[in-house]
C-alpha cells in the first residue's frame, strides 16, 4: 500500500510540472500578427475546393 501511495505521489508531482509549464506557456505574449498565422495553418478550417464542372 506503501508502495502504491509513493507511485500516486510521483504521478501527481508529475502532473502538477505538466500544468505549471502549461500555465507558463499560456502567459507569454503572442507577437503581433502570430494569431493570425496560426489560423492560417489550422487545416481545419481550410477552404476546401470544390471540383469545377468542365462541361
Amino acid at each position: 500500500m506503501i508502495d502504491l501511495i509513493s507511485d500516486i505521489n510521483l504521478q501527481l508531482a508529475s502532473i502538477e510540472l505538466q500544468i505549471n509549464e502549461l500555465i507558463r506557456k499560456q502567459l507569454i505574449p503572442m507577437e503581433q500578427g502570430e494569431a493570425d498565422m496560426i489560423r492560417m495553418l489550422d487545416t481545419s478550417r481550410a477552404v476546401r475546393e470544390t471540383p469545377k464542372n468542365l462541361d
